[in-house]
């Protein structure tokens, strides 16, 4: 798979070459809800996709939140995690961005309330990581699934130095 600059309308594509089998572009269906749906064995994704300018206000970042419920009626014994994803500064090179680009309070919340941040930035990375043997399909789908502001990184990596 060749990546472009990811769009809204790419992540769908993102989902598959993960290797979820069940990706549901919901706009495609006409639903006003989430943007992405993706069903896992006992587990599901709920993705809010934004382009933005700047940076994410806090009714941007939690707004994939009030679709949970629903979704967990309509698929009783999986776990839904929502999850929000941004382009944001999305007028400047990705080096010159801030990031992360969600407050404290943001991250805390969306901790709390077990719900994932996450920016296009991070996901091209792991693109990249599993290209080139750092990162595994399997380890990307278990770092989506992380609440809060999703590291990079998975926890259970070792850092053992930093290049300067």
């Amino acid at each position: 798979m060749c990546f472009e600059p990811l769009t809204t309308e790419r992540f769908y594509e993102y989902f598959e070459w993960l290797g979820y089998k069940e990706v549901i572009d919901v706009d495609d269906i006409g639903e006003l809800k989430e943007d992405i749906k993706v069903k896992d064995k006992d587990r599901m994704l709920i993705v809010e996709v934004k382009g933005i300018g700047g940076t994410s206000t806090d009714k941007e970042c939690s707004q994939i939140a009030k679709h949970r419920r629903t979704n967990e009626k309509e698929n009783p014994g999986k776990e839904v995690q929502p999850l929000y994803i941004v382009n944001h500064q999305r007028y400047q090179p990705p080096e010159n961005r801030e990031n992360p680009p969600f407050t404290d309070d943001q991250m805390d919340y969306a901790k709390s309330d077990e719900r994932g941040l996450l920016t296009t930035f991070q996901m091209f990375t792991w693109y990249n990581m599993n290209l080139n043997g750092i990162l595994s399909k399997e380890e990307i789908k278990n770092q989506v699934f992380q609440h809060g502001d999703i590291p990079i990184i998975p926890k259970d990596y070792l850092l053992v130095g930093k290049i300067e």
